[in-house]
């Protein structure tokens, strides 16, 4: 029999002495299960547990602290404590913490399961699982299993809808006008008719000279003469169609000015960003495509993935995460000029005893910058040492990173004004590693290029190769 049970979700609290304790635990058991469920913690797997195989997505508990976590990448656990595999594995898991877990760009294929946050870029899209589903082509053809938390395409249309009505004003105006152009060559083709017509009296009138060859030399003189007015007129009804001809080509110049006011029509909707603030209704910021500049006097354009960046605040993952198995001499990443801020996350050992280091260039990779002003504070044990120098790379470790399977650096790098002209590039790396004699070292490292605006970064050992790594790039478009 149950004796006090629990004050929120009355589980059973059994004599253990009694018949029906088992059935009493197993509706407990239940329960909880039925928890976890509400609260969109599904697809958990149970406890953590040293050298176990997890795929993609599945869900453990922390046997020491309690808290839940989902891997993000394949893999096999080691043999120390759970906490332990993460802190060498930082890329692995990915904690869920209250019920979501965030599952960053939208993958073709990919599982999603409920209480996941997923967003695709090229959809300007996000928002969190409501339903299972496997993605689709993009995660636009998956919005029905979603909850919507942002839609920018939606927000670009219902705007664009508000600037194509205001175009049409002026775009059946000009239709109007084409048609008077039209209306004019009718006219000029009614004259054209009425010359016809001059041409064919006169006809008559040679005619009826014949008549009067009957009377006399001097009236065959005459009708000769009326013939010869004849022909006049028809050279003036020649004239007159020429100068319908002339009427009709104005026409059609009309008809061009028309084309040519729709062109405008289309440059007064093309152009509605240069308009000034007053002559558009104030919207909110936060839903405009069309946004106020700084000083507040006129709307600026903004592209699908700025206007993402504005309404989020997100940074965008260049690429995708780069994992090294094998011997790398470096890795690269070029065409970053759209970017005045980047963050480098990486977890790296190389083959030597040796600093891990970045390069900047401005010509996409085909040279390297190789002056960068440094200032250094290291770490290790009780000892702390600054430094500052002008070296010939940008340090991502305070110092020199043991390179046997068990060391390794962790680092998070930011980059800012990257793409800038007017500025120097700044980086700062915040880094944790086991130094070459087994000591955990921390370091915080400042470096600077030259006024220059940058388009591709490096990351390699001072000396040696990359041995392992995982590595992620983002940044922030201005």
């Amino acid at each position: 029999m149950s004796v006090n049970p629990t004050p929120n979700y009355k589980l059973s609290r059994p004599n253990f002495n009694s018949m029906s304790w088992h059935d009493e635990t197993n509706g407990n058991f239940t329960v909880i299960d039925a928890l976890f469920k509400a609260v969109g913690l599904t697809s958990v797997e149970g406890a953590w547990l040293p050298n176990t195989y997890f795929d993609v997505n599945t869900r453990v508990i922390d046997p020491v602290d309690g808290s839940t976590w989902q891997t993000l990448i394949a893999h096999t656990s080691g043999i120390g404590t759970f906490a332990e595999d993460r802190a060498a594995h930082p890329f692995y898991w990915g904690t869920v913490a209250t019920g979501v877990v965030v599952r960053q760009q939208f993958v073709t294929g990919a599982d999603y399961l409920v209480g996941d946050f997923v967003y695709d870029v090229s959809e300007y899209l996000g928002g969190i699982v409501m339903d299972p589903f496997v993605g689709g082509a993009n995660l636009r053809t998956n919005i029905a299993d979603i909850g919507i938390i942002y839609d920018v395409k939606a927000i670009m249309a219902t705007i664009a809808g508000y600037a194509s009505a205001a175009s049409g004003y002026a775009t059946a105006t000009a239709a109007d006008r084409v048609q008077t152009g039209l209306d004019r060559v009718a006219t000029g083709q009614d004259k054209v008719a009425t010359a016809a017509d001059r041409v064919q009296t006169g006809l008559d009138k040679t005619a009826t000279a014949a008549d009067r060859v009957q009377t006399g030399l001097d009236r065959v003189a005459t009708a000769a003469d009326r013939v010869q007015t004849g022909l006049d007129r028809v050279a003036t009804g020649n004239d007159k169609t020429a100068t319908a001809a002339d009427r009709v080509q104005t026409g059609l110049d009309k008809v061009a000015t028309a084309a040519d006011r729709v062109q405008t029509g289309l440059d007064r909707t093309a152009t509605a960003n240069t308009l000034s603030a007053a002559g558009l209704p104030a919207v909110p910021v936060a839903l405009n495509y069309l946004r106020r500049n700084a000083a507040n006097t006129a709307y600026e354009n903004r592209t699908p993935l700025q206007a993402h960046s504005d309404l989020l605040g997100l940074w965008e993952q260049i690429g995708s995460v780069i994992s090294i198995v094998s011997a790398t001499a470096v890795v690269d990443w070029t065409n970053l000029s759209a970017y005045r801020q980047l963050r480098l996350s990486a977890s790296i050992r190389g083959s030597n005893d040796t600093l891990i280091t970045a390069l900047l260039s401005t010509d996409n990779g085909a040279t390297w910058l190789s002056s960068y002003a440094a200032q250094v504070i290291r770490a290790a044990n009780t000892t702390v040492v600054a430094s500052g120098s002008t070296e010939a790379y940008m340090r991502l470790s305070a110092g020199t990173v043991g390179s046997a399977t068990t060391r390794g650096m962790d680092c998070t790098a930011y980059l800012s004004d990257f793409n800038m002209a007017t500025r120097p590039t700044k980086c700062r790396a915040d880094s944790v590693y086991l130094d070459d004699g087994g000591i955990l070292t921390v370091g915080t490292n400042v470096a600077s290029s030259a006024v220059v605006a940058c388009n591709a970064l490096r990351v390699v050992p001072a000396a040696g190769t990359i041995s392992d790594a995982i590595l992620m790039l983002e940044g922030i478009r201005g």
